[in-house]
């Protein structure tokens, strides 16, 4: 019994380096899904910026860089009390829209061509000190591990469960 509990012991702590690395590359290579908006008819976006409770942020800057060159600043806007902001004179392609710390990034269309489940007005959510803590967080670094580094995660998953059992059906 106590051989059975070396080598599962062994294999968790040679795996263990192999998730090592597998945080340390889904931290350096972030994953970005793009927002498909579909433009108004006068190729407008229209949205809002908030914060992380829902309060409309009147009165922010939100610069919207230039679809071909994103150093550039192609519009510079201003929420009203509401919030609300409008971007005019788009054309299909990614856009990136940016309000102090906070960068956004989205594929438009113009109208009738979007994808069927996109959206027409963003919601743009500005961070008010707090973490933003999003349910699918674990999801993604799963994920994104490889398939080497999930195996090692089972075998480290399952050398917590199994070492306890072990050690306890000792007698000691």
């Amino acid at each position: 019994m106590r051989n059975h509990a070396t080598w599962v012991l062994a294999l968790t702590l040679v795996a263990s380096p192999t998730l090592g690395f597998g945080a340390a590359s889904a931290s350096a290579s972030t994953k970005l899904q793009l927002q498909n908006v579909q433009l108004t008819s006068a190729g407008s976006l229209q949205g809002q910026l908030v914060t992380n409770a829902g309060q409309a942020v009147p009165n922010a800057k939100i610069m919207v860089r230039s679809q071909s060159d994103t150093q550039k600043i192609s519009q510079q806007l201003t929420t009203d009390k509401d919030g609300r902001f409008q971007a005019t004179s788009l054309k299909t392609g990614t856009l990136v829209l940016q309000t102090g710390e906070e960068t956004y990034a989205m594929r438009v269309w113009k109208d009738g061509t979007a994808p069927p489940k996109s959206i027409s007005t963003v919601a743009l959510v500005q961070a008010d000190g707090q973490e933003v803590v999003r349910g699918n967080a674990l999801t993604d670094r799963v994920n994104s591990l490889t398939r080497n580094q999930k195996i090692g995660l089972g075998l480290l998953v399952g050398a917590a469960i199994i070492i306890p059992i072990v050690v306890d059906g000792d007698g000691s």
